[in-house]
């Protein structure tokens, strides 16, 4: 018979990433960390920071340095891991990428909304 074999016929759900907090006792002291600093990882990518912004959940203050492969991806990806997060600043090879805390934003710069900041190489950063 040409019927089809009961795997082609019925299509299968397609799979979602559902993500799990590690419990191990490493995972754990980084879930509590509130001040993080990182330099010199040049092989760091958004993927690993995106799995790192996941381990530091009460992280409040993020400062990346010397990661050139890191783009605008990371700093979303702490954004949206870190829950008490006030300020990222991701320093690359040749810009800097910067986020602030729309209170503190407002108080400095009352015309300018919160957002993603990116500098040239000349270590300035714009806010």
């Amino acid at each position: 018979t040409d019927a089809a074999p009961l795997d082609e016929a019925v299509p299968r759900p397609a799979r979602t990433r559902r993500r799990q907090h590690p419990r191990c006792p490493p995972a754990l002291a980084l879930r509590s960390v509130t001040s993080f600093s990182l330099g010199g990882a040049g092989a760091l990518s958004d993927r690993s920071a995106d799995a790192l912004a996941e381990l530091l959940h009460d992280a409040q203050t993020v400062d990346i340095r010397g990661c050139p492969l890191l783009t605008e991806r990371s700093v979303d990806s702490f954004r949206k891991g870190c829950r008490h997060l006030r300020s990222v600043r991701i320093v690359t090879r040749d810009r800097t990428l910067s986020w602030k805390e729309s209170a503190s934003a407002v108080k400095k710069h009352p015309h300018r909304k919160s957002g993603l900041y990116t500098s040239g190489s000349s270590g300035t950063e714009s806010n």
